[in-house]
């Protein structure tokens, strides 16, 4: 019978261990040892401890389920976040092992209990040849002994967290076969850290690269202070460059050298150019950590992943949050503002023609900000989350939410206003008969307004400003501001009776009290203020900067339509679209300026309105707002079917932004193909207090308007036809 592989090892024999047994970084660190070099004092946790942990807590099952439910090419970021999310619930739910716990406890019994360690990932894929990891797993340092089960636990959930995911996901590798091993080490404190790189990852030439710090080496690896360096030509042996990062000298040319001298003799061990991770110099050299280089000729800095960029951590994105706030948002809504001050009507060609670039330029400026920093901004959610769930362990794993609904956003306050006027509209019997009529009749746009403005009453007045202030955006081409008659429309059916009073869930205040006891229990509350800040920030940016942008795109659609009713006098065009394609802005100014003819973009105002339809019983999809509701589907594909909604109907979506959530208003529930809790659905379904189930793929092909739909937002499922029996 073949022997059980062990739950730990110590490093004096993980070299002897396959990589599937101790992971790539456990294996290259008792490579290191193995040869003579000096390396912090542990063990490593097998990957069959790891396999234990799962079967003893179940949680194949949950993983399974997680990555295997839809194909990751279907699946957005947001929803890559969630399931990395439940995941890391459910591990932090699990228990160790007594089997586990008992040699945990035997292989630390030698350290006293106020010794600090490092927890770092080991997975199988990890440091290798084929992939880099770096920065995609947990690694935690300056553990505590009676803190360690927790970290571990953290590392393992970790195999699955978004940034992995997404990685895997980019590699086309297979999630299913993912192993973790996990390397516990004493930490080691010198006066001088580093990272050596035996061939300069940045570029094809033969040198080897020395960056180091005064300090932990963790300082070089967060980012905290920029590094001296060295480069030193592996033929000659010449420095090439020694950059100072400071007055003081940290590496001298001598000391320089002799890390030179062990780095190459390291490279060896492994036989290819490897990075290595180090703290001390001369004899007090301590290697913490090795791996083969993955990226020669490529700049680490400038071509970091894009998922790495994606989510920001710690300080970064609490900097983030200081910029976005302090000095984005501001400059975002100032800009609109200006803009919103100048009407096409009445200025010259050449006005008209710098105003255009101007607002073309400005969206295109401001489109780079958002997914350069909005995009990013968004994982303050998830960091809060994840600090929350860690703090107070809560059975929902969404708990976390019910913190961040305080924040008001843009197009909750919009949607208050607009049930404000319904109710107002209720008593003004005229005014509404009035209203009804002009919208039966055919009267839109400009005609509206100026029917509305005839009218002269102060509820008149309050609706021409609601739509003044809130309708002056862009949504896909499409100008809101022009088509008065669909918000209108809403209202009066929000005013054709009560709505049903949906009352909170839980209170607030029950939460956050409990929040700020962990916090203070913990000796985490400032930390704890600081996380719900940013938390409920990127709560609000993640609605309202869609809605600023739509400002913006609005301003430039209007006058990219006076452009085109110039272009179109001229015979440059020979109709103007429905719908615009704001990135088609320069071919208008282009040909305002030159006389030659324009062809537009026509693709955006032929969207596929056909039925590709299957004979669906459940769809599965993800719970994105509690509740469960029955009632008639109505598909949303344009602006053009916001004015067919009845009350009470479930609005299906292929993709929902805050612009046009005023028409979820009316709905019972919602449906969308996007998935993950971080979409627009998600916010505004829980600010509304309305089921809503998303990531549901090709929802808006399988379902038809009409068709009887009951939407679980506890489970995640959409039952098509009838309901047979309460779910």
């Amino acid at each position: 019978m073949e022997a059980r592989v062990k739950l730990t090892v110590s490093l004096d024999s993980a070299y002897k261990k396959a990589v599937e047994v101790v992971g790539g970084k456990s294996r290259n660190i008792s490579l290191c040892k193995n040869a003579g070099y000096s390396v912090p004092d542990g063990f490593c946790i097998t990957t069959e401890g790891y396999r234990l942990f799962l079967n003893s807590n179940k949680l194949y099952y949950l993983i399974d389920k997680e990555v295997t439910r839809k194909s990751f090419d279907d699946m957005r970021w947001e929803e890559i976040w969630d399931s990395a999310l439940r995941i890391r619930s459910a591990f932090m739910k699990g228990k160790i092992p007594e089997e586990l716990e008992r040699e945990l406890d035997h292989r630390l019994s030698k350290w006293g209990e106020d010794e600090l360690f490092s927890i770092r990932s080991s997975s199988v894929e990890e440091d290798s040849k084929t992939y880099s990891y770096a920065g995609i797993h947990e690694s935690f340092v300056n553990v505590k002994k009676k803190d360690i089960l927790e970290k571990t636990k953290l590392v393992w959930a970790s195999l699955w967290n978004d940034r992995s995911l997404l990685y895997k996901k980019e590699k086309e590798l297979d999630s299913s076969r993912s192993s973790m091993a996990i390397l516990i080490q004493k930490m080691e404190k010198r006066d001088i850290s580093g990272i050596t790189f035996t061939k300069d990852p940045s570029q094809s030439e033969d040198s080897l690269v020395i960056e180091t710090v005064s300090g932990a080496l963790n300082f070089l690896v967060d980012n905290v202070e920029m590094p001296e360096r060295v480069k030193i030509d592996r033929k000659t042996l010449n420095i090439k460059e020694h950059t100072l990062r400071g007055e003081k000298e940290i590496l001298s040319e001598q000391t320089a050298m002799d890390i030179f001298e062990k780095s190459i003799r390291i490279e060896s061990i492994f036989g290819e150019p490897v990075d290595i991770e180090w703290t001390g110099i001369k004899d007090r050299f301590t290697v913490l950590q090795v791996r083969p280089i993955t990226s020669i000729g490529e700049d680490p800095v400038s071509e970091r992943k894009w998922y790495l960029k994606l989510t920001p951590r710690g300080d970064s994105l609490i900097e983030l949050a200081e910029r976005v706030e302090k000095k984005l948002i501001p400059a975002l809504e100032e800009e609109a503002e200006v803009f919103s001050k100048v009407s096409p009507d009445g200025i010259s060609e050449e006005d008209l023609l710098e105003e255009l670039k101007l607002r073309g330029e400005s969206y295109e400026r401001w489109a780079k900000v958002y997914w350069d920093e909005f995009i990013p901004f968004a994982h303050g959610i998830r960091n809060f989350g994840i600090f929350y769930n860690d703090l107070v362990n809560p059975e929902d794993t969404y708990e976390f939410i019910y913190l961040l609904k305080s924040q008001e956003l843009l197009a909750y306050r919009r949607n208050k206003d607009m049930k404000r006027i319904s109710e107002s509209i209720k008593s003004e019997k005229n005014f509404k008969e009035k209203l009804n009529e002009l919208l039966d009749s055919g009267v839109k746009g400009e005609g509206l307004i100026e029917e509305i403005e005839e009218i002269g009453t102060p509820l008149s007045e309050e609706v021409l400003n609601f739509l003044k202030q809130n309708m002056s955006v862009g949504y896909e081409g499409v100008s809101l501001e022009e088509r008065p008659e669909i918000p209108i429309r809403v209202i009066l059916r929000m005013s054709e009776e009560s709505e049903t009073d949906r009352a909170d869930i839980a209170e607030l205040d029950e939460y956050a009290d409990n929040y700020f006891e962990k916090a203070t229990e913990k000796a985490v509350l400032e930390e704890a203020k600081i996380w719900l800040r940013v938390g409920r920030l990127s709560w609000k940016l993640r609605d309202d900067d869609n809605i600023l942008l739509g400002k913006l795109e609005n301003q430039l659609l209007i006058f990219m339509k006076k452009g085109l009713k110039l272009l179109k006098e001229r015979g440059q065009v020979k109709s103007i679209p429905k719908k615009l394609d704001p990135k088609d802005w320069g071919k208008i100014c282009r040909g305002i300026y030159s006389g030659e003819a324009v062809e537009l973009n026509t693709s955006i105002d032929e969207k596929d309105r056909g039925i590709d339809r299957a004979e669906p019983r459940q769809l599965l999809g993800q719970p994105s707002s509690p509740g469960i509701y029955t009632g008639k589907a109505r598909i949303i594909k344009s602006v053009d079917d916001f004015a067919d909604v009845e009350r009470g109907e479930v609005l299906i979506f292929d993709s929902v932004q805050p612009q046009m959530t005023f028409i979820i208003s009316l709905a019972g529930a919602i449906v969308e193909r996007r998935g993950g809790m971080l979409v627009h659905s998600s916010i505004i379904a829980r600010e509304l207090h309305i089921p809503s189930v998303n990531g549901v793929t090709k929802v808006t092909k399988l379902i038809k308007t009409g068709d009887t739909v009951t939407v679980n937002g506890d489970l995640g499922i959409v039952t098509v036809g009838n309901r047979l029996f309460d779910i």
